[in-house]
Order: structure tokens, then sequence, then C-alpha cells
């Protein structure tokens, strides 16, 4: 029998409109979206763990510390979110178990990390290997106007043109990376490609992406 059950990956590209998307897979009726938008689990962000961490502990003795997640959750949902996230450090079933957990009857679930378009071959592969139908999307930006624009957000006080000096800056806009260490492992019909621009990305995804 066929899976049809579908466990989706959004690999970025970071501020090319991952916001949109997840708002709008959020409110798609067949659809689970994680309430961290960000998991960050692929690339393991040690500093956001810690933030997490630090919220559960602050949390725990005063219930209503927690206002960067999904709204319409209850205090103990929300701790219970990050407790659930900070749990499966390391453990890939524990990652599954986030979703498996809360789905229900969804027959798509997922989340959208822009950050994990900096991965290689070896961790897309790893992902895919989660689930027997794992896709992924990736949007692209023009890539000056979205290291600007990541730039503006990020508040650097650096130059943007110093910036260009940083490789981990520059692998954000490095698509031609992204696309080849993803082909590399992933089968064609397992991902889309689309571009920043939400009429033509909504049509993209009503004709490419079906749930």
């Amino acid at each position: 029998m066929v899976n049809k059950e579908v466990f989706f990956v959004g690999i970025g590209a970071q501020k090319a409109g991952t916001t949109w998307l997840a708002d709008y897979l959020e409110n798609h009726e067949q659809v689970y979206f994680s309430p961290m938008k960000e998991l960050h689990y692929f690339n393991r962000n040690v500093t956001k763990e810690k933030l997490l961490l630090k919220k559960l502990k602050d949390s725990i003795t005063k219930i209503g510390g927690i206002n960067d997640l999904q709204k319409g959750l209850t205090d103990l949902e929300e701790l219970q979110l990050i407790f659930d996230r900070l749990k499966m450090i390391g453990d890939p079933e524990e990652y599954m178990n986030y979703f498996y957990n809360r789905k229900g009857n969804s027959s798509c679930f997922g989340e959208i990390t822009p950050a994990y378009s900096a991965l290689n071959r070896e961790q897309f592969g790893h992902i895919a290997s989660l689930h027997p139908n794992t896709k992924f999307i990736f949007i692209l930006r023009n890539p000056v106007d979205r290291s600007w624009s990541a730039h503006n957000y990020e508040k650097s006080d650096l130059h943007f043109l110093t910036r260009f000096e940083e490789k981990a800056f520059l692998k954000r806009s490095d698509y031609a990376r992204t696309i080849r260490e993803l082909e590399s492992v992933i089968h064609k019909n397992k991902f889309i490609f689309v571009f920043m621009n939400s009429y033509f990305l909504y049509r993209q995804l009503k004709r490419s992406v079906s749930f």
C-alpha cells in the first residue's frame, strides 16, 4: 500500500517568503504545521536551544512567560512544545514524534527552517530517510535582495559588502550549491523550487504540491 501521507521540510531561503508559506500551510485544512516554525533540528542551533531552555525554566516558576510561539496556545501547550523541542536533541525518533503526537488525521505535516538551505547532501539524505514520503520546498529570491534583506533584519554593525566575506552569509545565497546537494540524493519528484512572488508562489504551490 502506497503511503500517501506527506512529511515536508521547507529549507529556505532566509528572507524569501518562508513566513508567508508557513501561514499558507498552517491554514490548509489537510496540513499540520509546527507551531514552532523554525525547529532548527538538523542544523543544531545551540543558541536557540539555550534560549528555549531558559524560557522553559523561567516559565516553570512563572507560567505565561513565553510569547514568541504560535498564538492561540495555552501556557501549558507552549511549555510542552518547548519541552518536546529540547527532548528531540540528537534523537530523530523524538523529532518525528513531535509531529506524530500532534498531527491527528492531517495527511501532510512538517516545518520550515530557512537555515536548512546550508545543509549538505548527507544531511538532506538523512532527512529524507525519516519518512517514506518526505518532500522538500525551497523558495528562491534574487540573491542580492535576499542578502540585503537579511543584513537589515539582523541589524549587523558590519558594512553590507563586508558581509560577503562571511562564508555562512554567502552560503545562504548560494542556491546552486543547495540545489546541487539536494538533487544528488533526492529524487526530482520529491522537491519543488519556487520563486518569491506571492501570486506566482501560490499558483506554483497549487499546481505542484498535492497534500
